[in-house]
């Protein structure tokens, strides 16, 4: 066998590496070249698996003949068998045809192939390929020559990782720059001495600047800007940028080269070194579309609560309505009450009482409804007996239970106590909801009404309030959504009853509101079960008196009704009087003044909405005037149908001592002119 040394390999490795430069593929066509020159073989390959590991491909090669295939099957090839599978060692052969790649390798007979070195060619943690010399004739290699093989090798390792790396780069800035234009997101750095501008192509394509040209600097971007308040944002942006660490964020219009009005947020932020910015860092995004959005949702949301303010202007004027006549049939029920009835007589009149009182119930329902989802609803804390509420909740809904041939009974456990705080009316309307439904769902059968202690301290009571009826029930399916508003729960009795579907809704939301919990268990054919249980405070002083002997405190007085409607104007003069008082009337404000003036009066009832001159205006009017008969300090007590919070604050505004909604209970008429004597003789 021949002998083959290389002469000082050095120095052709040096020439090498001088040559090598930044395309890896170059690079490596060098490494094979060299390979072939330093070696001397009759020719040099570097053979490469492909991605999917199918093929041997010839990637470079030197001194090969030209019809050389570009790629084999790796099964037998000496590169892939001896080679790539022995991973990170070199492979010697002095004689082919003494090994059985003779067989297994068509290029050894084709080519006359007799001597072979090769050394793997590895990427990251695996073998990919092999860079190898191969000669005509069979051939001893010496250690240096091995040496060198595996050097020249893991420098194709290092372009192949250089190639990766540079692939994975370019696919990464790929992926940077679609990400960039999927947003609308631009970058941008500046030298913070010159203030020139190096720009992102998403940038330039957001200010319309062809590639070409690019965003040179930062006055450039200023005179962009739409307004002379935009570039004040921006240069005073800028120039915090320059001084703060911190990352600064503004949005401003900008118009761009295409003359496109356009709304940008820039955010930068410099990179100190020594006390000083060295480089600012930005993006640019463009957010037209946002602003658009945010425009539409501004527009979106004035409009609804233009939408509320006219909902709730119909309420309080739906309200005023149907309370206005309302408060004359509640007035001259209650007259009647205090005339000499037959037994026969005051059962039918406290019937009528007990159903106008229940149609003023679903009246506050829907008032009450669009209150609670405003959150404006507020509670009372007034003396209340529990036994008394529960008793003329029954007694109003008796009649219509007789009708159906149902028995309604009740029982007030004794331990609770006789006088508790807390909102009547509230508690009032949860009742007449909960028995008023359970009536309209019971064809026959029974309902009863208990209310038992849950626990009871000296200053705290919580009561259980159960009401159980022998009805229809309720379907499973039906549970979870009775509770929703304008819903009912069962379909077969729907065409056979009429209701607003309010009643639970607004009974679980009162209930809520002051602190208890609802729940319902019910068996359809069979019955339904409501549970509620509500805290109260206990009343240690009791209930305020309004017997005869109190009635007098109420009474004695000149007083001034201002009521516009005659039926209401009548029903409450002959309230007043009944209860020992003189009263005038004015059917306007411009009457009250002039009454006012003529006469002094110890309390005056003020309608609100009036022709003339409306209550608010005259009480203004009253309180200003001095020199009246009336004093300017004399009570005014608004009586009217509107009966929001609202209305409240604006008649206590205006001057008014008190506040009376419609329909009027004489009782509260009666307690309002009680404390007004009692605060007087203090």
């Amino acid at each position: 066998m021949s002998q083959h040394r290389s002469p000082s390999p050095l120095a052709g490795l040096n020439r090498l590496y001088s040559r090598l430069g930044s395309d890896p593929d170059t690079n490596i066509a060098l490494i094979v070249g060299a390979t072939a020159a330093l070696l001397h073989g009759a020719c040099a390959l570097f053979n490469r698996l492909d991605h999917e590991d199918r093929s041997l491909c010839t990637w470079s090669a030197a001194n090969a003949p030209d019809d050389l295939p570009e790629r084999d099957e790796p099964e037998g090839h000496i590169c892939f068998e001896a080679t790539i599978k022995g991973q990170d060692k070199p492979v010697v052969i002095p004689d082919i045809q003494d090994t059985h790649y003779a067989q297994t390798d068509p290029n050894v007979a084709r080519y006359g192939l007799r001597s072979y070195l090769g050394y793997p060619v590895r990427l990251r943690d695996r073998a990919i390929g092999a860079l190898c010399i191969v000669g005509l004739e069979p051939r001893d290699f010496s250690e240096d020559e091995v040496d060198l093989i595996s050097t020249l090798a893991k420098a194709v390792s290092l372009e192949e990782e250089r190639k990766l790396i540079t692939d994975q780069f370019r696919t990464s800035q790929d992926m940077v720059s679609q990400m960039q234009r999927l947003a609308t997101i631009g970058g941008w750095t500046m030298d913070p001495e010159t203030r020139s501008v190096t720009s992102t192509g998403e940038l330039d394509r957001i200010l319309d600047i062809p590639p070409t040209e690019g965003l040179t600097d930062a006055e450039t971007f200023f005179s962009m800007c739409v307004s002379s308040r935009d570039r004040r944002k921006a240069q005073a942006a800028l120039h915090k940028i320059l001084s703060d660490p911190a990352p600064q964020t503004l949005e401003v219009r900008i118009r761009t080269r295409a003359n496109a009005e356009k709304w940008v947020r820039i955010t930068g932020q410099s990179r100190f070194e020594n006390g000083r910015p060295a480089v600012v860092l930005g993006s640019l995004q463009d957010i037209s579309a946002y602003k658009e959005i945010e425009a539409k949702l501004k527009e979106a949301k004035e409009a609804a609560e233009q939408a509320n303010r006219a909902k709730s202007q119909f309420l309080a004027n739906m309200s005023h309505e149907v309370r206005t006549p309302l408060n004359g049939v509640l007035g001259m029920l209650q007259l009647a009450l205090r005339t000499d009835l037959s037994e026969e007589q005051k059962e039918y009149v406290e019937i009528g009482l007990h159903s106008c009182r229940g149609l003023l119930t679903v009246i506050n329902d829907l008032l009450d409804l669009s209150k609670i989802e405003a959150g404006k609803l507020t509670l009372a804390e007034e003396p209340l007996r529990l036994a008394d509420i529960i008793g003329s909740v029954c007694r109003g809904i008796s009649h219509q239970a007789t009708e159906q041939g149902v028995q309604l009974s009740y029982a007030v456990d004794s331990r609770i106590p006789e006088s508790l705080l807390g909102d009547g009316a509230r508690l009032n309307q949860i009742l007449f909801n909960l028995v008023g439904n359970a009536v309209k769902f019971t064809p026959g059968g029974s309902i009863r009404l208990d209310v038992s202690p849950v626990f009871r301290t000296r200053t705290q009571a919580r009561v259980l309030i159960t009401v159980e009826d022998t009805g229809v029930g309720i379907p499973d399916e039906a549970l979870d959504r009775i509770f929703e508003p304008f819903e009912q729960g069962s379909a077969p009795l729907a065409n056979k009853v009429r209701g607003t579907g309010l009643g639970l809704g607004i009974v679980r939301k009162l209930v809520e509101l002051m602190g208890g919990t609802l729940s319902i268990k019910s068996e359809q054919d069979k019955g339904t079960t409501v549970y509620v249980s509500i805290p109260f405070k206990v009343d240690e002083a009791g209930l305020l008196d309004v017997s005869e002997a109190a009635r007098e405190k109420a009474g004695n007085m000149r007083l001034l009704l201002v009521e516009d409607d005659p039926v209401n104007q009548a029903a409450t003069k002959a309230f007043l009087e009944k209860i020992g008082n003189v009263v005038d009337t004015a059917e306007n404000g411009v009457e009250a003044l002039e009454a006012a003036r003529a006469n002094r009066y110890d309390v005056i009832f003020m309608d609100l909405e009036m022709p003339e001159m409306d209550g608010i205006e005259t009480t203004r009017r009253i309180r200003e005037t001095q020199g009246m008969p009336t004093p300017t300090d004399t009570p005014i007590i608004a009586v009217t149908a509107y009966a929001f919070a609202a209305d409240r604050k604006r008649c206590l505004e205006a001057g008014m001592d008190a506040f009376v909604p419609k329909p009027v209970d004489f009782k509260e008429l009666e307690q309002v002119l009680t404390t007004i004597r009692k605060n007087a003789r203090r």
